[in-house]
């Protein structure tokens, strides 16, 4: 897969990000995810910038920032728990990949509850 991680970039994102629109928040969710639990904690830096865009996020922002987080979402129930009202009712609007994701963060933040 060729990653490359570059800790500098994620440092300047995680520095900028309270001046970052919602598409640059979702993308930096996505990419710390994408890079897991070496990049975990820029993710978290992000999170609460990412709560506060929600409304402003497209739906696939939304989904993007979603699947970024999902290898922790049981340490992210905040966002899969504010992200939900939204998600739900687009639901006939997701696609197949973006169910199977919806799907299985509600399982995995599900568990965490129980």
């Amino acid at each position: 897969r060729g990653a490359l991680f570059c800790s500098d970039a994620f440092d300047f994102c995680v520095e900028r990000v309270a001046v970052m629109s919602a598409r640059d928040v979702a993308t930096l969710m996505y990419e710390t995810g994408r890079h897991g639990l070496r990049a975990r904690h820029y993710g978290d830096a992000a999170l609460n910038r990412a709560c506060e865009l929600l409304q402003e996020m497209s739906r696939d922002e939304v989904m993007r920032a979603w699947q970024g987080s999902l290898r922790v979402c049981r340490d992210r129930a905040e966002w899969y728990l504010k992200a939900l009202p939204r998600i739900r009712n687009e639901l006939d609007q997701l696609t197949t990949p973006q169910l199977l994701l919806a799907l299985r963060a509600a399982k995995e933040v599900r568990q965490r509850d129980q």
